[in-house]
């Protein structure tokens, strides 16, 4: 893990604001302007979340509500415009398990159930969160905008209009970010220090349908709710991609029926 932080730092990318967050939570906290600098990145970290979640599904919810009489199987559209729509549809499908894959292997998120001590994993597991459900509801989202397209232009644009919120947490990061982490590294940072037999002694596991919990050896404790935060997320993200995969094998074949 510190090896692929420590890369994705000297390489400047792979890190979202919520992995960035989750480094600066015990970066130099004996520094006075730790607290201002660490809110900061709260504010980003939270107001992404937000935009991811409360932000798509208000979009959703409008659209649906304005639109709900135009989703009717009709059957009416032309033949050319049936299939620019259902060849785009069928696009988003097979791209949903590549953003899966992608998401789950960008910096931390590959194995986020073994961070060290000096990242603070719920802003990790927060990310990867709400990036999982960004993920369904954009797929979602795009589904419905193509469905509602009335010429081939607003269905190529419509496709993918959703998907740059899955990437306003890696804009979120600037190359000073990296630069921080990049520099702690090669200055500041000593496995011998930070794994010493005693705090390794103190790392325990426990397996739950397959994953594995962190319950002692963190900073700033391992206790019951965020234990449970952990494991009710990682099966909110498994549903969430099952769901994905469902709808993207239905809706091309809806829009194909339908439009």
């Amino acid at each position: 893990v510190c090896g692929e932080l420590q890369q994705c730092a000297e390489d400047g990318a792979d890190l979202d604001i919520y992995q960035v967050t989750a480094f600066f939570k015990y970066y130099h906290t004996d520094d006075p302007l730790h607290k201002y600098r660490y809110a900061w990145y709260c504010f980003k970290s939270l107001l992404c979340a937000l935009v991811q979640t409360l932000g798509i599904v208000a979009f959703l919810s409008y659209e649906v509500r304005n639109d709900w009489t135009d989703l009717q199987c009709t059957m009416t559209a032309e033949w050319d415009l049936r299939c620019v729509a259902t060849l785009f549809s069928a696009y988003i499908s097979v791209q949903i398990s590549t953003y899966f894959n992608e998401l789950r292997g960008q910096g931390l998120y590959e194995k986020v159930g073994f961070l060290p001590a000096f990242l603070a994993n719920e802003w990790v597991y927060l990310g990867l969160y709400c990036n999982a459900f960004t993920l369904m509801a954009a797929t979602f989202g795009s589904f419905l905008l193509i469905y509602n397209s009335d010429t081939t232009i607003d269905v190529v644009l419509n496709a993918l209009a959703l998907f740059f919120i899955i990437d306003i947490d890696d804009n979120l990061v600037d190359h000073l970010d990296y630069f921080h982490i990049a520099k702690w590294f090669e200055t500041e940072y000593d496995p011998n220090v930070l794994f010493t037999d005693e705090r390794l002694a103190d790392v325990r596991y426990k397996v739950l349908c397959g994953m594995p919990l962190q319950v002692s050896g963190r900073t700033g404790g391992c206790n019951t709710l965020k234990l449970i935060w952990v494991f009710v997320g990682a099966v909110f993200v498994l549903t969430l991609r099952y769901i994905s995969l469902l709808a993207a094998v239905a809706a091309p074949i809806l829009i194909a029926v339908c439009y």
